[in-house]
């Protein structure tokens, strides 16, 4: 990420992360055979003004002897960090759970905030397990209240409007930590346009009531029908933008 447009990118990000390694500001971790992971030491930590621990994970023993896992929330939290770091590449600064206050600790946060040249922030959520249908009601709902009343949200840089959010999906035949394949993104449309579409018929049965005239009754709905979000899915190169969600009536 340090050097997008270097063919010689992979080659200085070894070198740094073998130096921050022998520096003691990282730790390797060996993950599943096919990857591994840098983790921030306490003194690497403190050099970036944070806290760490070097016990980061789990130790476990099984038939194949010692080995190190991650949390349980590796998978989510890494997508949403590889999400920020890449939307910085087009103008977005990202910023995570760690990075900013949201007031009541009992209010919900995005898993990573983004705020564009505008200054204007958006609502990333992170699809990376299975989900029932009233936590998905709830988040669209809460998408769709954004997107007339931006939500206020305080950072260390200063307050941002949230207005607009966005949904990363995993990868084409994921599977999540207990076999199950997670893929929301059917779910995620159908539940996007029964919500606008009830949002529609509430505004035209109130403006009917009213005795409004046709014109009114079609004007009083059209707020709705510019609701949109993003969607976007990660790929082995990185993340690709989908249709967004939009209503369909």
């Amino acid at each position: 990420m340090l050097w997008p447009d270097d063919s010689n990118a992979r080659k200085y990000a070894e070198r740094l992360l073998a130096r921050l390694v022998k520096d003691r500001a990282l730790l390797r971790r060996p993950l599943d055979g096919k990857r591994g992971l840098f983790v921030l030491t306490k003194a690497g930590a403190l050099e970036v003004g944070g806290r760490a621990q070097t016990a980061w994970g789990r130790q476990v023993k099984d038939d194949y002897g010692s080995r190190w896992l991650p949390p349980i929330t590796f998978d989510h939290d890494r997508r949403a960090a590889w999400f920020g770091c890449w939307m910085s590449r087009f103008g977005y600064r990202p910023y995570f759970e760690r990075e900013y206050r949201d007031g009541a600790s009992d209010r919900a946060v995005p898993d990573c905030l983004l705020v564009d040249v505008a200054g204007e922030g958006i609502w990333v959520e992170v699809e990376n397990s299975q989900k029932n249908a009233a936590d998905r009601e709830e988040q669209i709902e809460g998408a769709i209240r954004r997107f007339h009343k931006p939500r206020k949200m305080d950072t260390a840089w200063g307050t941002v409007a949230v207005r607009r959010t966005i949904w990363v999906l995993p990868p084409h035949g994921w599977k999540d930590s207990r076999g199950y394949l997670i893929d929301h993104e059917p779910a995620l449309r159908r539940g996007w346009s029964a919500a606008l579409a009830a949002h529609i018929n509430i505004a035209k049965e109130g403006a009917e009531f009213g005795r409004k005239s046709v014109a009114e009754i079609s004007a009083a709905s059209e707020p709705w029908k510019s609701v949109t979000a993003s969607v976007w899915r990660e790929t082995e190169a990185g993340f690709e933008k989908s249709e967004p969600l939009r209503c369909n009536l």
